[in-house]
């Protein structure tokens, strides 16, 4: 099972100051008040691991750094994410990391096991490791198609899915419940969807519904900062 384990991000959006944040395996609910971040987390695991995503694209990209108290622009933005590894083998490493930074002049640099390699390279080893490794799941937008290309779905969908297959779709899910309300119907067949996935799937849960909350392994609470506009995690 590939899972991820932690993350650090530093100048990523609202996240000025360097925090790491710690998952589990099984649900991970990431809750906190509006502004407080949560969106931003999860874009900044998708910015190392979907480096030609275009809603991160070049001309957006120094979008994504952080302002600080003195309203001026961090010098940089760092994700860095810890991958888990389950293997029966013991000679296998079980852990290993990949990262992303950009610079105020636009210069993206990508690391592996704290190794900065060619961006090709990157490429090549994020989409490999995406194969079966994370799905993002939210609720039905009413017609709108926009999709990531880590295979954005909707939350129905999702369950769907689980009630006509035995497996689940992906090592890893992201579901986003917060955006729009879910039906009584939806929101009982999503918590069965994840007491059944929780076991085979590493979920990193957002919402604010605390039916949902009650299911966590783990819950990580974002707060607004000292600042305006700066997330902390607690």
């Amino acid at each position: 099972m590939v899972y991820i384990k932690s993350i650090e991000l530093c100048g990523f959006k609202t996240f000025h100051d360097r925090v790491t944040a710690e998952f589990w395996q099984g649900i991970n609910c990431i809750t906190g008040p509006g502004g407080s971040g949560k969106t931003n987390l999860i874009n900044a695991i998708k910015w190392v691991l979907e480096p030609n995503n275009s809603e991160f694209s070049e001309s957006k990209g120094l979008g994504i750094l952080s302002i600080g108290e003195d309203n001026t622009q961090a010098e940089f933005a760092e994700v860095s994410l810890t991958i888990g590894y389950e293997s029966d083998s013991e000679f296998e490493q079980k852990d290993f990391s990949i990262g992303r930074v950009l610079t105020q002049n636009g210069l993206n640099s990508y690391y592996i096991n704290g190794k900065q390699i060619e961006a090709a390279k990157f490429l090549q080893f994020v989409n490999e490791l995406n194969q079966n490794f994370l799905d993002t799941f939210e609720p039905d937008r009413q017609g709108d198609s926009s999709a990531s290309s880590l295979q954005l779905q909707t939350i129905e969908s999702l369950i769907q899915f689980s009630m006509k297959n035995d497996t689940i779709p992906a090592s890893a899910l992201i579901v986003d419940s917060t955006e729009f309300a879910l039906s009584d119907d939806v929101l009982s067949a999503l918590k069965e969807f994840l007491v059944k996935a929780k076991d085979i799937s590493q979920i990193l849960l957002i919402t604010h519904n605390p039916e949902l909350i009650k299911l966590a392994d783990k819950i990580l609470r974002l707060s607004m900062g000292g600042r305006q506009g700066s997330s902390g995690i607690y």
